[in-house]
């Protein structure tokens, strides 16, 4: 089968991409609409954002998935981080999903100094829950009628991972005292 391989999205990912963005379990669980023209994933491809750190997985020149880690911008929330997970569901038995996830996670905490990494998945999609809980995300909450898809509203569950800063090895720093 081979070894995924994880990497930026590159401009020459358009095509793949668009076809991912397409699958209908793709549109189903997401706000993109099946309308969704080539040149509109096109410019999302080149429009690159502040703060947003876009990595695909592919294995064999097939792309299998997309992971975004978003980072927010404001000085209050720069803690903070939101994972979009997107995975072609012919390779979610086959750990692409696992992989984009497990290396979303060490970004963040590795590289960007997160410490509050947030997903939304929605509330009927099992695959991407579980495969959260195993990450070291927590459910903290359930938003109702997020997503209008294929004639019905969707709900969607507000998870989290915190990642303790003050126990990093040498971190000599205490930690806060709680507000009043």
């Amino acid at each position: 089968m081979g070894e995924w391989e994880i990497r930026p999205l590159r401009a020459s990912d358009t095509a793949g991409l668009h076809t991912l963005l397409h699958h209908p379990a793709i549109i189903a669980s997401t706000s993109y609409l099946p309308s969704r023209e080539f040149g509109e994933t096109a410019n999302w491809v080149q429009d690159h954002k502040a703060g947003q750190h876009r990595l695909v997985v592919e294995r064999g020149g097939e792309l299998a998935g997309l992971v975004l880690v978003t980072e927010f911008l404001n000085p209050r929330l720069r803690h903070t981080a939101e994972i979009t997970l997107f995975v072609h569901p012919d390779y979610m038995a086959e750990g692409a999903g696992a992989v984009l996830l497990e290396t979303a996670v060490s970004l963040a905490d590795n590289w960007l100094n997160i410490s509050r990494l947030e997903i939304k998945p929605l509330a009927n999609d099992e695959y991407t829950i579980e495969l959260c809980q195993k990450a070291g995300f927590v459910p903290e909450g359930k938003r109702h009628k997020v997503l209008f898809s294929n004639g019905r509203y969707l709900d969607d569950i507000i998870m989290a991972r915190l990642h303790n800063t003050q126990a990093l090895p040498g971190n000599k720093t205490p930690a806060p005292p709680p507000l009043p």
